[in-house]
């Protein structure tokens, strides 16, 4: 079991002593109170009989992924910037709001090419009758 773990609140990153604690239990951080898992060492023997099943309707996330620095929303493993607030996983960094422009339609080509179609009509109209 490893002898201390990280706080996994990216915000605070405090190392919490795990003494006393099995792999699988939860720590509390004494800073922030974020709840953390004990993990095993690298290299070591672990039981999976000490992890605890979910309870019904809870969610369990993948351990790969990540969460949002800046509002803590779940993300993919692949993700570097989050679709809730646009910050940049890497550096927490806000992104400024991407304007997006709506083309302009231009009524005069269309206009153009209706008196064509009409003035090829009407002289259509007056050579056959």
């Amino acid at each position: 079991m490893a002898k201390t773990v990280t706080c996994s609140n990216p915000k605070c990153m405090t190392l919490i002593s795990t003494e006393g604690k099995e792999v699988g239990e939860t720590v509390e951080c004494p800073k922030c109170g974020t709840p953390n898992t004990v993990l095993a060492e690298f290299g070591s023997v672990f039981d999976i009989s000490t992890i605890k099943e979910p309870e019904e309707g809870q969610k369990v996330f993948h351990p790969a992924r990540q969460t949002c620095p800046n509002c803590g929303a779940v993300l993919g493993v692949r993700a570097t910037i989050c679709p809730k607030c646009r910050a940049d996983i890497r550096t927490g960094a806000v992104a400024a709001p991407v304007l997006v422009r709506k083309k302009k339609r231009r009524i005069v080509p269309l206009l153009l090419a209706l008196l064509v179609v009409a003035a090829i009509v009407v002289l259509l109209f007056r050579f056959v009758f």
